[in-house]
């Protein structure tokens, strides 16, 4: 039987391939652009190696892949935008070195309807601050109210 870990592995090279594909990228650009050997990209691609946090990000950088599509499968596969700012799971993911497991939660958390805002202010109520506390709840009501129609 097989890890959550190693199903989670399995998903990330499924994707990676996706993306790849899509791309039409040849493995020796993607070794060439990131400064790593072709074989390491190849054990990426089959699932036998994952690739750095750092690789990683340079990857999404320059094929404007959506890091959350890459960790859940959620979302579109690319970016839109030209310009790239790091989302707030990955920018949290980082911080605070979350697991895997706990990085889908908050991107689930996030794609609910929770914003950035109401997460600042989560942190300034944990400060002691109560007018951001009656600021979060308004929020959360607000999004009571739209489910509830």
């Amino acid at each position: 039987m097989s890890s959550n870990s190693e199903t989670n592995n399995t998903n990330k090279a499924q994707r990676f391939r996706r993306i790849v594909n899509e791309l039409n990228l040849r493995q020796s650009d993607i070794a060439t652009k990131l400064n790593i050997s072709r074989q390491y990209v190849n054990n990426i691609y089959h699932g036998r190696e994952k690739l750095s946090e750092e690789k990683l990000v340079e990857f999404a950088k320059i094929y404007n892949v959506n890091l959350n599509y890459y960790f859940t499968g959620l979302g579109e596969m690319f970016l839109k935008s030209d310009t790239i700012q790091e989302p707030l799971n990955i920018e949290l993911k980082k911080k605070f070195n979350l697991s895997d497991s706990d990085f889908i939660a908050l991107t689930e958390l996030l794609e609910s309807g929770v914003t950035r805002d109401m997460i600042l202010k989560f942190i300034q109520i944990k400060k002691g601050n109560k007018e951001a506390l009656e600021a979060l709840i308004q929020n959360l009501n607000g999004i009571k109210a739209a489910l509830e129609f």
